[in-house]
């Protein structure tokens, strides 16, 4: 029992708390008095407990006699020795009045411990007012004597029992109290920071200016105290009291979603212990009630974290999977719920990518998270769609971004069934995440407030309904606790157990839980340390597995009833039992009790029973880690680090792959692994877009690269430099790595190396570069190594591809981009299969299949759409035939949509670039001159002035629409100007679709400055390149041009045959079309007047 007063409440010869030490026999478990050399029951020999060490929160005082030494030196030792023991007695009754230890006392010196070797939950507030008595007494002796307070943690040496005073406590924070009673004047008590901070409620202080101490390097802020005061400490904590409204709230949220089949994302936020996990418990129950189905996710704190892993947790729940079941039985168990769940065609590939997701993928890994999360969705869109869905995600604050992402993803793209989300978590996400659903259409943030101080009452009177007498405990727990649920269920729980509760009630939930954690039986408090180790969520075996534990079944009944710890229902390991600590706090203080070496041997334990019960899960991959790391072990830790990393790349959780390997990195013991680490996340960076991040990682790696790796670090460096369009980097780098391939022999990278050259290549654009790209691209297709390096192989296929498609080589575009979108492989790359869809339509409607182009445009985009990616690209891409057909507001719809955050692309210029010479080119057809000027001026100057595609690419058909632009405003020379501009930017590198228009705005051109023989041979060479493209949206503006130029220069029958020819054409594509389309078409006015045989220039 613990009976908690002030000095001048203890009656004479009583001591504020007190203990009876036992030593336990090891034979039958009997507790035996101190000094027992055999045991009560079963005679056999008592043998010692060795000492232990724990690291604990305690309060160090010392007090020292003010001018004593000289008044020895004058007085007589008896004098000496009956004042010195006087003053021992005085100092040693006010020590342990307060619950303190005297540690030592040396001369004229005093240190005592307070927290050691049990903890109360006030020892700060003990140690003043124990040091403000020893001071007192000291006075009325006739004596001057300083003292000091420090709080801190301390590693502490017990010995057999807690209060026999053998405690040792060592640590800075005995040194700085020391510090802190030099600097105190005669008669005086000074206390440092954290002392001050836990007490300043309790006692009267006066601010003193810092101590400059003696080995510290900063100085030591300090405060004199003067006298207790009459109020109580800090903060608490609890239940279900006072959440009317917010539970109301959840429950209308629920029912809307019920009635509508609209999910909803609900965020609760709040400090740690003020009620989220029970309201959310509370809510749980409301729901099951009414027929709805509850799925659980938590994430975990620090290095324990694996990616998505609270999902993986909801998964493991739905398939009623077991963390200890074979990979085989795990994946087969998730078919099998997906079965119940979806549609038979879906089933292979949402396990699939589910599998990869939660890590019992056995299949190739898939570089775009977005098909994973799409399976995330049809998953939870399958249950929901059988039974309403509560899911729940506890402790947002601890998640990884990939977990973020999911949520987020989930909650914008469920659609139609009765779902929500609720997130769980502390403040600090806020700020870690500001933006959190704030783009949703149906996200609710409850923020939780501290409680009433009535409800804070009732809250504290329903805890203690059946302890009698306790009206004035409740009161003081009410006034004091800060309106925080669980403080208050602390202090509450401790009055229960015994302790009185005086007018020094505890001030932080650390020193509560302290004081609780050692209020326990022995067997309880070492099963809960250990328990601690393993983390919030913990198995018996695993404790069965770490030793020691007598009675373990006992004690653990005796955590559950005390309210530390929750038996789970169900156990994710087969043929166990899983508990979950109560609070996480609970768990932080009783794992922060361990010293540094018992630890370490208890983490290394952990980790040995995981890899013989589990296996080579991946999704343990980052908890195994932690306990390797924790337990000394650098290169286990950094083996399971890099596969944690894999799997987060498996599902596009760079951020959380990226902390892995820094991890890694932080252990890595030598040269050689530092590089294989910094290596494996540049690559990773470079894979999943993160460009710049890429370059400047591997820059700095590879001067210390050769061989092999320099080739990997090489192609690396090279994909951030050509997404960032630094052509000369790129192509230096691929260089460089295909002549390293060559003089290595190997095969696979001289074929990956030949593609990125030739990518290069066609990026910088220079003369000859484009014919070099696509001998190159093509040799690299001839000699890849089949079934090697996937990843590679589909980005060069869409990279050389495109080549292709610029250069107006349709056909071998179109069939390239076959390849890659129909490819059974995974998608190793979701953006290159994306784009080469988008190309392949274009291909289609270049060659005159606008309904299949089109409806493959819809299907791209909707794809994009459904998994939640950019549709930019496609959008870009698909204003081509619109524009073609004269569907020009969807058209401009489409461009102004792409724009949007295209400038927020650093590094990369194409997909603005694009969408602004679409712009210019819509607004011309649209007879808009002003906005095709003004948009014009805007991206010329960085079209032709950029190092990367745009400059060829772009520049050719803005150099097209600037001569158009002249001769709409009647600007003659300008527009033959232009118009030759545009055939020389055009024919280096091969641009036949602009070197075509090119030669029909110079015709024209020169038809209305009267030079109509000099523009018939450019209109004739413009009619057949067309005709080689087969192109018919190039080959009627084509003939038709060169038709009105023949009439303008007297030859009407030529004219007539090259208007046949241009209407023919234009009724081959109406042919083709929808009759909605087709009408639209031939409805235009370019079209009509071609079809009419009009000689009047456009």
């Amino acid at each position: 029992m613990v009976h908690v007063c002030s000095a001048g409440d203890v009656p004479p010869g009583r001591k504020l708390w007190s203990y009876t030490p036992a030593v336990v026999c090891k034979r039958c478990g009997q507790d035996n008095p101190l000094g027992a050399r055999f045991c009560l029951a079963c005679g056999a020999l008592l043998e010692a407990e060795p000492a232990k060490q724990e690291r604990k929160l305690v309060s160090v005082l010392f007090v020292d006699l003010v001018g004593f030494t000289g008044q020895s030196e004058r007085a007589d030792p008896e004098d000496v020795r009956d004042t010195l023991n006087a003053y021992r007695a005085a100092a040693q009754e006010s020590i342990q009045v307060f619950g303190g230890t005297m540690e030592k006392f040396i001369g004229d010196a005093v240190m005592a411990v307070f927290g050691a070797p049990v903890s109360h939950g006030d020892d700060a507030e003990r140690a003043v007012r124990a040091g403000l008595g020893v001071l007192e007494a000291v006075a009325q002796m006739n004596l001057m004597a300083r003292g000091g307070v420090n709080t801190g943690e301390a590693v502490v040496t017990v010995a057999s029992g807690p209060a026999t005073g053998e405690a040792l406590a060592m640590g800075d924070v005995v040194n700085t109290a020391s510090r802190l009673q030099t600097s105190a004047p005669p008669g005086g008590l000074v206390v440092g920071e954290e002392t001050y901070r836990l007490t300043r409620n309790a006692i009267k202080y006066q601010a003193l200016a810092s101590v400059d101490a003696k080995g510290k390097q900063a100085l030591v802020r300090a405060w004199l105290a003067v006298a207790p005061a009459l109020a109580g400490p800090a903060r608490p904590e609890a239940p279900m009291v006072g959440r009317d409204r917010e539970l109301a709230l959840l429950t209308s949220i629920w029912d809307g979603t019920v009635g509508d089949r609209h999910p909803n994302l609900i965020t609760v936020v709040g400090p740690p212990g003020i009620g989220k996990s029970r309201l959310q418990r509370e809510f749980s129950r409301r729901v099951q009630a009414r027929g709805a189905a509850v799925a659980r996710g938590r994430c975990l704190p620090y290095g324990e974290r694996a990616a998505y892993g609270a999902f993986t947790q909801l998964v493991r729940g739905i398939a009623e999977i077991y963390e200890n079941d074979p990979p085989e039985s795990a994946r087969a168990k998730l078919s099998a719920a997906v079965a119940k769940l979806l549609p038979p065609r879906e089933v292979e590939e949402t396990t699939r990518y589910i599998s990869l997701l939660t890590g019992l993928g056995v299949d190739e890994p898939a570089r775009d998270r977005d098909y994973l999360f799409f399976a995330a969705r049809r998953l939870l869109e399958g249950f929901a769609s059988n039974q309403p869905l509560l899911v729940i995600v506890e402790d947002l604050h601890w998640a990884d971004a990939g977990l973020l992402d999911l949520i987020e993803y989930l909650a914008t793209h469920i659609r139609d069934v009765p779902l929500v989300i609720v997130g769980l978590t502390r403040p600090e996400f806020i700020d870690r995440r500001p933006g959190w659903g704030s783009g949703l259409f149906a996200h609710t943030t409850i923020g939780l407030e501290p409680l009433s101080s009535l409800d804070s009452f009732v809250l504290a009177e329903r805890l203690l309904a059946k302890s009698a007498g306790l009206k004035e405990a409740i009161d003081r727990l009410a006034e004091t606790s800060g309106g925080n649920p669980l403080f208050i269920e602390e202090l509450t729980s401790a009055l229960t157990e015994g302790h009185e509760l005086g007018s020094d009630l505890p001030t932080t939930v650390r020193a509560a839980i302290a004081g609780r954690l050692d209020a326990l039986p022995g067997n309880a408090r070492a099963a809960l340390l250990d328990a601690s180790v393993i983390g919030p969520t913990f198995w018996r075996g695993v404790l069965v597995a770490l030793g020691g534990h007598r009675e373990l079944d006992e004690a653990l009944a005796a955590l559950e009833v005390r309210d530390f710890i929750r038996r789970v229902p169900s156990s994710r390991v087969r043929g166990d039992v899983e508990y979950v600590f109560k609070h996480i706090l609970i768990r932080e203080v009783a794992y922060a009790t361990l010293p540094r070496s018992l630890r370490r041997e208890r983490h290394a334990a952990v980790a040995r029973y995981i890899e013989s019960a589990a296996g080579q899960a991946k999704d343990l991959a980052a908890f195994l880690a932690h306990h390797w790391r924790e337990a000394g072990e650098p290169n286990k830790a950094i083996d399971y680090l890099m596969v944690a990393a894999e799997q987060a790349l498996d599902g596009w959780a760079l951020e959380e792959a990226v902390s892995h390997y820094n991890a890694a990195l932080d252990l890595a013991p030598d040269d050689a692994t530092r590089r294989r680490i910094r290596l494996a996340r540049g690559l990773a960076r470079s894979r999943l877009d993160d460009f710049q991040a890429a370059i400047d990682d591997l820059g700095e790696l590879l001067p210390e690269l050769s061989g092999r790796e320099r080739v990997e670090g090489l192609l690396g460096w090279n994909w951030g430099n050509e997404w960032t369009e630094r052509s000369e980097e790129a192509i230096a780098g691929a260089q460089e790595a295909f002549e390293l391939a060559q003089a290595i022999g190997d095969e696979e990278l001289v074929a990956v190396t030949t593609g990125r050259l030739s990518q290069g290549l066609a990026m910088r654009g220079h003369p000859g570069d484009l014919d070099r790209a696509a001998e190159l691209g093509q040799k690299a297709l001839d000699i890849w190594v089949p079934g090697s390096r996937s990843w590679d192989l589909i980005n060069h296929q869409h990279m050389f591809g495109e080549q292709l498609y610029w250069m107006g080589r349709l056909a071998e575009a179109g069939d390239l981009m076959a390849v890659v979108t129909e490819s059974e492989s995974d998608p190793l790359s979701l953006q290159a299969r994306l784009r080469s869809a988008s190309l392949r339509a274009m291909v289609l409607t270049s060659t005159g299949r606008y309904e299949e182009g089109l409806a493959l445009f819809d299907q791209t985009l909707e794809l994009a759409q459904k998994l939640g990616r950019s549709t930019r690209i496609v959008q870009n891409y698909s204003t081509l035939p619109l524009r073609e057909l004269f569907d020009l507001d969807e058209a401009k719809r489409r461009t102004e949509d792409a724009l949007v955050g295209a400038e927020l692309l650093t590094g990369f210029t194409m997909p603005r670039a694009m969408a602004m010479a679409d712009l210019v080119q819509t607004a011309l057809l649209q007879g808009d001159i002003a906005t095709a000027e003004k948009t014009w001026r805007i991206q010329w100057e960085d079209s032709i002035n950029t190092r990367g595609w745009a400059r060829w690419l772009v520049s050719c058909r803005l150099a097209a629409a600037k001569a158009e632009l002249a001769l709409l405003m009647g600007r003659t020379e300008d527009a033959v100007e232009w118009a030759r501009k545009t055939i020389e930017l055009c024919v280096p590198v091969h641009r036949i679709k602009y070197e075509i228009a090119g030669r029909v705005l110079l015709g024209r051109a020169l038809v209305t400055s009267g030079k109509g023989g000099e523009a018939i041979p450019e209109m004739r060479l413009a009619v057949e390149q067309s005709d080689r493209l087969g192109s018919p949206s190039q080959r009627w503006p084509a003939q038709a041009a060169l038709a009105r130029a023949l009439y303008a220069t007297g030859d009407d029958k030529g004219a007539e045959e090259a208007f046949a020819g241009a209407a023919n054409v234009i009724h081959g594509i109406a042919a083709g079309l929808a009759p909605e389309r087709a009408t639209r078409f031939l409805a235009a006015a370019p079209i009509g007047e071609v079809l009419a045989g009009s000689t009047k220039p456009v």
